[in-house]
């Protein structure tokens, strides 16, 4: 089951891609699965 699917869709729309995905802690919650994103930066 996809997650945060309209914040998924918009980083997509703004240049970034999904390059992982951590399951990990996160601020004492368990089994917290964190998005990896990135974006190749431009010299306009």
């Amino acid at each position: 089951m996809q997650k945060n699917v309209r914040a998924r869709r918009m980083y997509k729309t703004l240049g970034y891609r999904e390059v992982g995905i951590v399951d990990t802690t996160f601020n004492g919650i368990a089994g917290v699965k964190l998005v990896l994103l990135e974006k190749i930066a431009t010299i306009e």
